[in-house]
C-alpha cells in the first residue's frame, strides 16, 4: 500500500484534512463502512 499511499497520506477519520474531507464518503462508498 505504500507506494500508492504514502504513510504521510495514512489519517484515522477523525484527522482528514479539510480538503480530503469528502473522501471520506466515497472511500465508504468503494469499500464500505
Amino acid at each position: 500500500c505504500e507506494p500508492a499511499c504514502p504513510v504521510t497520506a495514512i489519517f484515522a477519520e477523525e484527522d482528514v484534512p479539510e480538503e480530503w474531507q469528502e473522501y471520506i464518503e466515497k472511500n465508504y462508498d468503494h469499500y464500505g463502512k
